[in-house]
């Protein structure tokens, strides 16, 4: 009886040893090499260089989108002012973004906007004729394609004016077409030329 016993236990001991072993062979086997860490992350650095191209240009698109709507919002709202008060509105570029004077010569409209009422016909802003300062785009670049003011008539109309949208990318552009009736077309194509002078060049 007792030798019974004593190879039971020997044999209970080779079995908890061997089954050690077997779960030390295979928790070393559910881990990853140094090897495989260095190719696991290779393909991920590869996806992203391939990924931020595509997340640039949706974030310049994006600005430019925000930045038409803005623009847009100027031209509707000088617009609905001349018509609903049966004055003539002008559109200026702003001297610097603290003045409130209007800048003289200037194609490039990228330091605000002054919105006022002329009330005696001089082309000029007097004090008590300013209506609302518009800030300046906060992403994109405003060509002007005439010199000067923008004027709306009571009737809503106005003349035939351009302005051109551009962002750092050269390929984002928007072209806003100001028609003789005061109404707006956007487009999103521009000659080479345009969009040197969008861009400053």
């Amino acid at each position: 009886m007792q030798q019974w016993i004593q190879r039971k236990r020997e044999q209970s001991s080779k079995d908890y040893h061997l089954g050690a072993k077997q779960t030390l062979y295979k928790t070393g086997r559910t881990g990853f090499s140094l090897l495989e860490l260095l190719m696991v992350l290779t393909v991920l650095g590869i996806l992203a260089s391939l990924g931020t191209p595509s997340l640039v240009q949706g974030l310049h698109l994006m600005h430019l989108r925000a930045d038409s709507r803005q623009l847009h919002s100027y031209l509707t709202a000088a617009r609905h002012q001349a018509v609903s008060h049966s004055v003539t509105v002008l559109l200026c570029p702003q001297s610097s973004m603290v003045a409130r004077t209007c800048a003289h010569g200037l194609s490039s409209w990228d330091s605000g906007w002054l919105l006022f009422r002329d009330l005696n016909a001089d082309n000029e802003l007097q004090a008590d004729e300013l209506q609302r300062v518009m800030p300046k785009l906060k992403h994109t670049r405003v060509y002007f394609n005439q010199v000067g003011r923008l004027r709306f008539f009571a009737d809503g109309s106005a003349r035939s004016a351009g302005f051109y949208l551009c962002s750092s990318r050269i390929e984002d552009v928007r072209h806003f077409a100001l028609l003789y009736s005061g109404r707006v077309r956007v487009s999103d194509s521009l000659t080479n030329k345009q969009r040197k002078q969008c861009l400053g060049k």
